[in-house]
């Protein structure tokens, strides 16, 4: 039965967690999809070279670190994810997608804690029909819209602040212009651990806003 069930982790932190502790078929969803601008085609052409020019690396790169999101024979699918923006907006991508190819299948979620751990908080069934008219109204229209998940609702209006050209992060870091660039770097991880934005991308937003 294993062979028909896919593991996929909010990164390559949980994935090793998860294959430490005995799983299978685990694969790490390496995007970042609150940086760029997607398109409507999951996984096209036009979508990937989209990401790969979000990430400044090149189109082969991109195809290298992502996950090949093949699902025929795929009866079951585990979803590791935590609940700040970056894992929000993985996930209404992944399950849009999952809309997008029609797929049928069970869809276990499991909330695991922001600290890069397999370690589950809760976990629940998820009903496709209505992520990818999220994904649309959110991330490619930069709207607001909601689900029945709470923490995808929260993460969702981050998102949408973070779009913004003078959001709370950019902000800060103008107010805190006179803090050496490091402190200043480990105070953003700390107060806005919620975004789940890593070191480059706050230091590359010092660098342009400080």
């Amino acid at each position: 039965m294993e062979e028909k069930v896919m593991h996929i982790a909010s990164g390559q932190s949980v994935a090793d967690d998860l294959i430490s502790k005995g799983v299978c078929n685990v694969y790490a969803f390496n995007e970042a999809m609150c940086e760029g601008h997607p398109t409507k085609d999951i996984y096209s052409y036009t979508f990937c070279v989209e990401r790969a020019n979000a990430y400044g690396i090149s189109l082969d790169e991109y195809y290298d670190r992502h996950v090949d999101l093949t699902v025929d024979g795929i009866e079951e699918m585990h979803l590791y994810f935590d609940y700040d923006m970056f894992c929000c907006m993985n996930v209404i991508t992944l399950l849009a997608y999952l809309e997008q190819i029609c797929y049928k299948g069970n869809i276990i979620f499991h909330l695991v804690e922001q600290n890069g751990t397999a370690n589950v908080l809760d976990t629940f069934v998820i009903q496709l029909g209505k992520y990818y008219d999220l994904y649309e109204n959110v991330l490619i229209l930069q709207k607001f819209d909601e689900c029945d998940i709470d923490y995808i609702n929260q993460g969702i209006k981050l998102y949408l602040n973070y779009k913004q050209e003078d959001n709370e992060i950019i902000s800060y870091i103008k107010k805190h212009h006179d803090l050496d660039k490091t402190k200043l770097c480990k105070d953003l991880l700390q107060k806005f651990m919620n975004y789940g934005l890593g070191d480059i991308t706050f230091l590359k937003l010092i660098d342009t806003y400080k």
